[in-house]
């Protein structure tokens, strides 16, 4: 059961402009919060393994332990001084893989709901 100030902390998520358009986009509108929530969560941490990937696919192998280590460090100014030489536009890379993984996700959603 959902305590007040998990409640709050929902309705906090679900007031970003951002989570708005994403729960638009998914169509999930009709869905409880928490669920709204959830599938934003899952959302975002697909984004970021798909991310992951992408980086360590670019990456040389031997630079592998360091691209992880500075990805649980949250030092993003070294992180993007390691991933420079080889992934010319970092955010581009993010942007291009949060976009593949919000169209595969929309489709798994519209799945779902037709099922």
């Amino acid at each position: 059961m959902a305590t007040s100030s998990n409640n709050d902390l929902i309705q906090g998520i679900l007031a970003d402009g951002f989570s708005k358009r994403l729960i638009k986009e998914l169509g999930i509108e009709g869905e409880s919060p928490s669920i709204q929530v959830d599938i934003i969560s899952r959302l975002g941490q697909n984004v970021m393994d798909r991310v992951n990937v992408a980086v360590l696919k670019k990456l040389p192998e031997d630079q592998h332990p360091a691209f992880m280590n500075l990805v649980g460090s949250g030092n993003m100014m070294a992180l993007q001084e390691l991933v420079q030489p080889y992934i010319a536009d970092l955010g581009q890379l993010v942007r291009d893989e949060a976009q593949k993984e919000l169209k595969e996700t929309v489709a798994a959603v519209n799945k779902k709901m037709r099922v």
